[in-house]
């Protein structure tokens, strides 16, 4: 199992992680690149992240904020690996830890080794007494908080602390707390019948107006529909957030789903289909990234993409996009105006599709 990933092309980097490994337990995976770096991270799940803060001009800011958000509390520890002679490194994300490869070689592997005490790729000795501590671990964030749960609830298993014990948390899903029952009986007494039909026709005859003559309406399913009209640009937000808590594009509901999955993968949830596999990652119960993976000897078409789009944000065209070839497939990557990101996946040789990745605001 791999306990660390790298992401890094600096060739001080390469030397340190040949120096470091034999001292390490458990593996060290270097990328090269952020894609493949992320790649790492959600399939081999390590102790660690370590960040090289630019790469090809791209800050690792966002990629940082990316791993925090999508995996809450179960997210690895995020190093920063910087050149301080480069000039300061700013940003808003906190790293764990940083390690400056301006040092010199010795005293760069020492700070590295540093860095791991206590994770699950812990050195196996302890380097000389005195060298200088580049990285602490801050302590753990406290547990979000957590809507009020009813009985009605629905429950996602996400971890809550940074042990491996997982406990479930419960969130709201369609269910409106002043529908729940008491937990206590209202006793009503010395109300007589005529008072009681009084009341009844009063409430009556305030929906009749309401729902005929006044402004209210009542929830229009087609308002968060994925399938129905492109909503208003100021309704936007809300109807974003139902979509993300109540409905799977329909592919997805159509595929079988695989319980199995999500104990191994915290978050995660697995559908398969005929054609290959659909992976929707949730926070907070709102869909945050969906993976579609073409099974084996099949391929994804265009025309799929462009609806499977479609239906999360009501984009059909993917607009301005950059290209890129890595290990054998060419990467396109770009970000719609509704915020989504993707990023598709081609076989170098035919340019057939075989996965795409969409993250989700």
């Amino acid at each position: 199992m791999t306990n660390l990933v790298v992401i890094s092309n600096d060739q001080r980097v390469s030397t340190l992680i040949d120096s470091a490994q034999p001292l390490v337990r458990g593996k060290i995976a270097l990328a090269d690149n952020f894609d493949l770096g992320m790649a790492y991270v959600f399939e081999k799940h390590p102790a660690a992240v370590y960040l090289q803060d630019t790469i090809d001009g791209i800050s690792c800011q966002k990629v940082a904020h990316h791993i925090r958000s999508m995996l809450q509390n179960s997210a690895p520890k995020l190093i920063l690996l910087y050149d301080s002679a480069a000039g300061a490194v700013s940003g808003s994300v906190n790293f764990d830890g940083r390690i400056d490869l301006a040092m010199a070689d010795p005293e760069r592997t020492s700070c590295f080794l540093d860095t791991i005490k206590g994770s699950s790729a812990e050195t196996t000795s302890r380097p000389p007494a005195g060298t200088p501590v580049s990285a602490t671990p801050g302590p753990a964030p406290p547990p979000a908080d957590l809507p009020k749960v009813v009985e009605t609830a629905a429950t996602e298993t996400v971890t809550t602390s940074t042990d491996s014990k997982i406990q479930p948390h419960y969130y709201l899903i369609g269910v409106v707390e002043g529908n729940v029952a008491p937990k206590h009986p209202i006793i009503v007494r010395n109300i007589s019948r005529y008072t009681v039909g009084l009341a009844l026709m009063v409430v009556v005859g305030a929906l009749y107006y309401l729902l005929h003559k006044g402004n209210f309406s009542p929830w229009n399913t087609q308002s968060v529909s994925l399938w129905g009209h492109k909503p208003a640009p100021k309704e936007t937000t809300l109807h974003w957030s139902a979509l993300n808590v109540q409905r799977l594009p329909s592919p997805v509901q159509h595929a079988q789903p695989d319980p199995s999955f999500a104990a191994t993968s915290p978050g995660w949830e697995r559908y398969i289909s005929d054609t290959g596999e659909f992976r929707v990652f949730r926070e907070h119960g709102a869909i945050k990234a969906i993976q579609v993976i073409a099974r084996k000897g099949s391929t994804l078409t265009d025309s799929f993409f462009k609806e499977f789009l479609h239906e999360i944000c009501t984009e059909k065209t993917v607009g301005n996009s950059s290209r890129r070839k890595e290990n054998g497939y060419e990467l396109e990557s770009g970000t719609l105006p509704c915020g989504v990101e993707f990023t598709i996946y081609r076989k170098h040789a035919s340019a057939a599709m075989v996965a795409f990745v969409i993250s989700l605001p």
